[in-house]
């Protein structure tokens, strides 16, 4: 079966459990960007990466800024509100912290 290629996140999903998807064809350099804030799971027949507090904190700790996973956020389709207050949640307490500057 032949999947076409993709651009950006055009064809991943994020699902409550923190889970994102993304089809098969996605270009290698966006899988690669979602490995820096999501732990990979699986690559058949999609790409699964699970986010999770370790993840994100490793995303923190490599200074990736939280405007930079908004423009994911804003390329992912009907990501949940569930995951968009958890993302909020965790920058502010990182910020507060002094664990992030940016």
């Amino acid at each position: 079966m032949h999947r076409s290629r993709t651009t950006r996140c055009d064809a991943c999903q994020v699902g409550e459990d923190f889970r994102i998807t993304l089809t098969f064809g996605t270009p290698l350099a966006e899988r690669f960007r979602v490995e820096r804030f999501a732990q990979w799971q699986s690559s058949y027949p999609d790409y699964v990466y699970q986010m999770n507090q370790r993840s994100l904190t490793k995303a923190v700790e490599g200074q990736i800024a939280p405007s930079r996973l908004s423009t994911f956020w804003n390329a992912a389709p009907g990501v949940p509100e569930k995951v968009l207050s958890a993302l909020d949640a965790l920058w502010f307490d990182q910020k507060c912290t002094g664990k992030y500057a940016g």
